[in-house]
């Protein structure tokens, strides 16, 4: 135990990090969404999400303290379509939400893991990136990911650590 003048700070200002981030397991078959959908979801190839994206983005971010501006040619290697040294190739899909007026206003990336168990289905998903610039496009997002045949789980590993999605379940 340090004693009196030992005590160091580290992380900034008051020895806490600047923001937190949470690791999601949401368990498919137990989760429903009792609210309505506000917007629809349509799933659309790289290409198309790369000119979508990065608005879709800006828009999120500009009302997040704390969110960083992306490069450009970021979106090439999120979206699979360049390599980036050292890193693998992604490969999945993308969804992007559009609100009742029909302007997108929210994207997720995803991809997906075969499991069996027992001969059942145990596939689990992966959120790589889920941005919504209102809360409401957020939820439409998980929805979908939820009622995937023969996914028993989701894992979100980079998300808030107060997710709203949390308390939208039931």
């Amino acid at each position: 135990r340090p004693g009196p003048g030992r005590w160091r700070r580290s992380g900034g200002a008051g020895g806490r990090p600047a923001t937190g981030q949470a690791k999601w397991t949401l368990h498919t078959r137990l989760a429903t969404f009792p609210t309505p959908a506000v917007g629809s979801i349509e799933v659309v190839d790289a290409l198309a999400a790369r000119q979508l994206l990065p608005g879709i983005y800006n828009a999120y971010a500009s009302a997040q303290l704390g969110a960083i501006d992306r490069p450009d040619n970021r979106w090439d290697h999120e979206l699979g379509l360049a390599e980036a040294p050292g890193r693998p190739k992604w490969h999945g899909q993308v969804a992007i939400h559009r609100s009742p007026t029909g302007e997108p206003d929210g994207y997720v990336r995803f991809h997906g893991e075969e499991n069996w168990v027992d001969m059942r289905p145990e596939h689990k998903m992966f959120v790589d990136e889920l941005h919504g610039s209102t809360p409401a496009a957020e939820l439409d997002l998980w929805r979908p990911l939820a009622q995937m045949d023969l996914t028993a789980s989701i894992q979100a590993e980079v998300r808030r650590e107060h997710e709203p999605m949390q308390w939208a379940l039931t």
